[in-house]
């Protein structure tokens, strides 16, 4: 199932809330790491949706939704 890039985000930041103050930013590290973006790429198009290929990236490092 394809996500955007702010889906990701925001369900990163959730699952990730219980363990990190900076939830939101260690989500967008994770992203822009995967994705190989400087953190400008995550305010351009946020509805853009992540290809499977790095959707699957994404999901072994966090359980996406």
């Amino acid at each position: 199932m394809p996500i955007t890039k702010n889906a990701f985000i925001t369900t990163g930041a959730n699952l990730l809330a219980s363990s990190s103050d900076s939830a939101k930013l260690d989500a967008q590290v994770l992203l822009l790491n995967i994705l190989q973006k400087p953190r400008s790429y995550l305010f351009t198009w946020p509805e853009k949706q992540l290809t499977m290929s790095n959707h699957k990236r994404l999901s072994v490092h966090v359980s996406v939704v």
